[in-house]
């Protein structure tokens, strides 16, 4: 239905609006400390195409029942306001994770925030796919599910299959422990800013 539709196309504007505001303010800060570029021009290409592909099934997703009762307004003040605000907390998640890496290599760092960025960009899809908790929305489609998976899957294996050719290099399996709880407790913060968000967004209405 339209509304569906409209549901899906503002779950594509909230989650690629805040992951790119996210990396835009990181880029900008991290000129002032770190002399080297945190990734390469070919590097962000494959993060581009391996965290927007997932997104070609977002309009088979699922609905919550809630957001069908009613049209949904278009509102571009409210998506830039959301996506600032998420935009900070990953702006603030990738300095921590430059600030940890910084001093392991050029292509150490490059490659823990180019699996980072894939990784907590998809799982916010998970989040912002709903404005309920996340575990408590519909079941996502499984056409979105699959290449999400299949999009994780890779940013793992490319780093190290295609290291010469797109500059990677080998991480450590500690590396791989700090990249997961660095995901993870992005995921959380971020869930937990969007129920605040719409609470208080719910209560000025």
């Amino acid at each position: 239905s339209g509304r569906e539709t409209s549901s899906n196309i503002s779950k594509y504007i909230r989650t690629t609006l805040s992951s790119n505001f996210g990396n835009f303010y990181a880029i900008v800060f991290s000129s002032f400390f770190i002399k080297f570029l945190p990734m390469l021009p070919i590097q962000i290409l494959l993060l581009n195409l391996l965290s927007d592909f997932p997104m070609i099934s977002i309009s088979t997703d699922n609905v919550d029942d809630d957001e069908l009762e009613k049209p949904s307004k278009f509102i571009l003040k409210d998506f830039i306001k959301f996506a600032t605000l998420l935009g900070v907390i990953s702006t603030i998640t990738d300095l921590i994770l430059f600030y940890i890496f910084v001093g392991k290599g050029e292509k150490t760092l490059q490659t823990a925030w180019f699996i980072d960025s894939v990784v907590t960009e998809l799982l916010l899809i998970y989040s912002l796919r709903t404005k309920k908790v996340f575990y408590k929305s519909k079941k996502m489609s499984k056409a979105l599910f699959y290449l999400i998976m299949f999009s994780i899957i890779l940013a793992f294996l490319i780093p190290n299959l295609f290291m010469s050719e797109f500059g990677f290099t080998k991480l450590s399996f500690k590396y791989y422990l700090i990249l997961i709880s660095i995901s993870g407790i992005y995921f959380l913060v971020s869930e937990i800013v969007k129920l605040i968000y719409y609470k208080i967004k719910n209560k000025t209405k």
